[in-house]
């Protein structure tokens, strides 16, 4: 059996939570939470990684889903954390550096 297409996989998945977790925490330096439950990052996280890496299939990769992937997450940090949509944007910004 062959296991490289496997490890691939699991490696861009592993990917686009580490790209994930890096923008949670600059979201937490430089913006307020805008919840106090740990439960709706925790969610939040997971379900944003998902999206990411179905954005991020290499068959399908192109300008537009570069776009939509930078898009889904400024909406993560918009809906989970308060702040000026500026700063919002700057930290996503940071996080793609």
């Amino acid at each position: 059996m062959n296991w490289m297409p496997l490890l691939k996989e699991l490696s861009e998945l592993i990917y686009c939570f580490f790209d994930v977790l890096l923008l949670y925490k600059f979201n937490l330096v430089l913006l307020k939470p805008r919840y106090s439950n740990v439960m709706y990052y925790f969610l939040g996280n997971i379900i944003i990684t998902f999206i990411l890496y179905l954005l991020t299939i290499e068959n399908y990769y192109s300008t537009l889903i570069s776009i939509l992937s930078l898009t889904v997450l400024l909406v993560y940090s918009t809906l989970l954390f308060d702040g000026q949509l500026v700063k919002k944007i700057l930290v996503v910004g940071t996080d793609l550096v």
